[in-house]
């Protein structure tokens, strides 16, 4: 069953009706017998046009004149396989179209062309009769009766056509291949059957040589168990053979003389003593010979030597300072060729820097140490001391020009650092420049305003 409800399609303002099988429609003259037909033809067609619209009496075409309006027909037929609207207007040309199963709001086609749509085949496609193509589902009022106007080879070719005989005759011509070649492989089939048949007689009494063959393998892993044992048996023989041996051996020790216990310990015991005092004399001889002729050296008396030992240790004290003043001169040699901004004074640059000040107390330091050693008489400097104060001095000397060594190296890279430093001032510098505007105080450079940095 089909169910048509058409809307402003030339007489129609608005009709529904089923269609269940072949229906006529019949009736008086002019009251839209054909305007229904019309209307089921060009929703299964994609008709073009709008000539067939009805108007609304205030449309814009019959108050004002205009070309074109809003007014357009409108066509559904539902099956049991789809529904479809078909709306056709100078503003609407499309489909919209549901599957069996679906609901919402369906998928439009907008601007389709003439003929029978794609989503219309196979249902509703035209079926060709002679040089023409018929839509077979709708008859116009005039028109012959299907195919009682055409000769009988039309008439053949149209229900061979409709009832797909060219597709049921090549189906049937398949059938018969596959027929020919199943029964030519059957054939061939049985008398493999046959062949496999006289080729099993030759393997009767397998079944006996597979049992024969397990019992030989069941016998031959007894005969390596067997071989095994024999072998275990050999190496117990043979170790019993120099077990006896040995005792033998054994035998001819148990008659030699042992000497009496005591005397034996006791020369265990010397010997021992020997061993430690012998590693005493490898241990201490280093020593020994360090000390050779340390009994001519003359000693001076004890009271002096602190004395002594007291100005060397200040004098070492003052070349230490002296070389941690020099390490530092170069940086203050620097911070001297500094350029200070003029708006800042020299006592507030000192404040900020945090280490001016504490160059000059250490200067300062290093100027009464020198006084210092200037008051200590030349006669009264300490000879060097070949065994202590000397030994320390050269330790101490030795440790000052390491460290010396290690700032020497430390120079390069922090004059690396300061070349990188500067670089990157002058680049943040520039970049504020480029800006106009001072970070700090959001003032305008280049107007004077700003106070934090120079134009």
């Amino acid at each position: 069953m089909i169910e048509v409800t058409v809307e402003n399609f030339q007489s129609v303002e608005k009709l529904s009706l089923n269609i269940e099988g072949f229906a006529a429609i019949v009736g008086r003259s002019n009251i839209g017998k054909s305007a229904i037909v019309r209307a089921i033809q060009c929703a299964l067609t994609g008709a073009t046009g709008t000539d067939f619209v009805r108007h609304r009496p205030e449309c814009e075409r019959l108050v004002r004149g205009n070309k074109k309006c809003k007014c357009q027909a409108t066509v559904t037929l539902k099956t049991d396989k789809l529904k479809l609207i078909w709306e056709k207007g100078d503003a609407v040309n499309q489909y919209t179209v549901w599957q069996a199963g679906e609901t919402g709001e369906g998928t439009v086609y907008s601007k389709i062309d003439r003929g029978t749509p794609e989503f219309l085949l196979p249902d509703f496609e035209p079926v060709r009769v002679g040089k023409d193509n018929d839509l077979i589902q709708v008859s116009e009022q005039f028109d012959p009766i299907f195919l009682l106007n055409q000769s009988g080879n039309t008439v053949a070719d149209v229900l061979s056509d409709v009832a797909q005989l060219d597709q049921v005759n090549v189906a049937m011509s398949l059938v018969s291949k596959d027929r020919k070649r199943d029964q030519s492989t059957r054939r061939v089939r049985e008398k493999d059957i046959l062949d496999l048949g006289e080729a099993l007689t030759r393997f009767d009494g397998l079944d006996q040589v597979t049992a024969d063959v397990a019992d030989v393998e069941t016998r031959f892993q007894a005969v390596e168990g067997a071989q095994k044992a024999a072998k275990q048996l050999d190496d117990y023989v043979d170790a019993l053979g120099d077990l006896e041996g040995s005792v033998e051996a054994l035998g001819a020790a148990t008659k030699a003389s042992i000497p009496e216990g005591p005397p034996l310990s006791e020369a265990l015991r010397k010997r021992s003593e020997l061993e430690r005092f012998f590693q005493a004399v490898v241990e201490r001889a280093p020593v020994v010979r360090r000390l050779a002729g340390v009994d001519k050296v003359d000693l001076p008396d004890e009271e002096p030597l602190s004395a002594i030992a007291e100005k060397v240790e200040r004098l070492v004290g003052w070349i230490a300072q002296l070389r941690e003043f020099k390490a530092a001169l170069p940086a203050l040699k620097k911070l001297d060729k500094a350029a200070l901004p003029e708006p800042e004074p020299v006592s507030e640059t000192l404040a900020r820097l945090g280490t001016s000040q504490s160059f000059l107390d250490k200067q300062a330091k290093l100027e009464a140490t020198v006084a210092k050693m200037d008051l200590l008489p030349a006669d009264e400097l300490p000879s060097p001391d070949p065994l202590g104060v000397a030994l320390s001095a050269v330790q101490t000397l030795q440790t000052f020009l390491d460290k010396q060594a290690r700032l020497e190296k430390a120079i390069p890279k922090l004059e690396k650092d300061l070349a990188e430093a500067t670089t990157t001032e002058v680049t943040i510098l520039e970049e504020i420049n480029e800006l106009g505007v001072c970070p700090t105080c959001s003032q305008d450079i280049d107007a004077g305003q700003c106070l934090h940095l120079e134009s």
